[in-house]
């Protein structure tokens, strides 16, 4: 992603009563060597104390909600099934695949203009490709499960939930398969919460373990906002020019490493359970947080 695009989706969130901190910039060379926030200037702890880095108003969000109040009215006045049959995560792709065929007059334009036009989840990727990312996972994931054959199946499912969408919606919504499994891989890769929340600029970070989480909070105007801070095993933690911020994608209790993978595009060091230097050698995880896959160098699930 340029910097223009980052500029753009900026402004839109300012423009709706959001804030990132002046310091902070989308990069390329962060110490986890890829896309990430990182600090541009000096943040002390001082700053940290004073409130959030970044803080982002719900009703930019991209989720099943939001999928329900802009696709329904379309779908009841043509007497379809309601929307909610389908899983959120499902809403969401199908919300975000009709939003990208407005273009420049969609809400959330500035957003979509900038995700990757290739998602970084792995149960998208040709099969030969696939074969060789598993082949590079830790042995202790790839010896326990039968992966590729899993892998697969959860293909195969999700492609058969979209062409059940695309049967009770594809006409009426404008969509084609490619449209909403490029949805839904962008989805399952970046999105944060049960309800499957695409959150601007926030999805951008990268994870690492002992950072914080999401937390939500009400501006003084008056609006629920999402936000982030720098803050290391619950201290906080200043950055220095070029360090990057981070936040803990809060990945569901005793989750499966493979399906984590599977839907991510990497695998976290917490679940590789091999220093990431190790890892790093193999091209499998090349960073804490996010990684583009097919690639030595993405987004919470």
């Amino acid at each position: 992603m340029d910097q223009s695009a980052f500029e753009n989706v900026l402004k839109w969130v300012e423009s709706y009563g959001g804030y990132v901190h002046p310091a902070l910039s989308v990069g390329h060379s962060t110490l986890t060597g890829t896309r990430g926030i990182i600090a541009k200037q000096l943040i002390s702890e001082e700053e940290l104390k004073g409130g959030p880095l970044i803080a982002i108003p719900n009703s930019l969000r991209m989720n099943a909600a939001a999928s329900q109040l802009r696709l329904t009215p379309v779908i009841n006045l043509l007497e379809l099934p309601p929307i909610t049959k389908f899983s959120d995560c499902l809403q969401t792709s199908l919300l975000l695949a009709f939003e990208k065929q407005k273009g420049s007059e969609s809400f959330w334009a500035p957003y979509i203009a900038m995700l990757p036009a290739t998602p970084s989840c792995a149960w998208m990727l040709p099969e030969n490709e696939l074969r060789i990312e598993l082949v590079l996972l830790p042995s202790h994931i790839k010896d326990s499960e039968d992966c590729l054959r899993k892998a697969e199946l959860l293909a195969m499912e999700y492609r058969q939930e979209i062409e059940e969408a695309l049967e009770d919606y594809g006409d009426a919504l404008g969509l084609e398969f490619d449209d909403v499994q490029w949805a839904l891989g962008h989805v399952h890769s970046r999105s944060y919460g049960d309800d499957c929340s695409l959150i601007p600029i926030l999805d951008l970070i990268n994870h690492h373990a002992a950072a914080m989480p999401l937390l939500g909070v009400t501006s003084d105007d008056k609006i629920p906002m999402t936000f982030i801070g720098s803050f290391f095993c619950g201290r906080p933690k200043s950055l220095q020019p070029g360090d990057e911020l981070f936040v803990n994608y809060s990945f569901p209790k005793n989750p499966s490493a493979l399906s984590i993978f599977l839907h991510a595009g990497f695998l976290p060091q917490e679940f590789a359970k091999m220093p990431i230097a190790q890892l790093n050698q193999t091209g499998r995880v090349n960073r804490i947080g996010e990684q583009e896959m097919g690639q030595s160098v993405k987004g919470p699930v």
